[in-house]
């Protein structure tokens, strides 16, 4: 399987389009989101990337260290680079 990279950052979990994820979740290194979470989404880890895509969308609060939104938020983001 080919990973792809976010600025150097490893995906290791995909959320891929026509999920929805209903509760938290929690990662560590990458974060490639195409569907839904309703619940917050916190990094285990300061070095984390969380990617969420045009199609993606949060409802909740995003605890991360590196936030990149092309989707939909609905909630706080909380990151050291945006």
């Amino acid at each position: 399987m080919k990973r792809t990279r976010i600025r150097g950052a490893e995906i290791t979990t995909l959320v891929g389009a026509g999920t929805t994820v209903m509760g938290n979740v929690r990662f560590g290194g990458g974060l490639h989101l195409e569907g839904r979470v309703e619940g917050n989404i916190e990094a285990t880890d300061d070095e984390a990337h969380l990617d969420v895509s045009g199609g993606g969308h949060v409802v909740g609060e995003i605890h991360v260290g590196t936030a990149i939104v092309n989707g939909t938020v609905e909630g706080d983001i909380h990151s050291n680079v945006r």
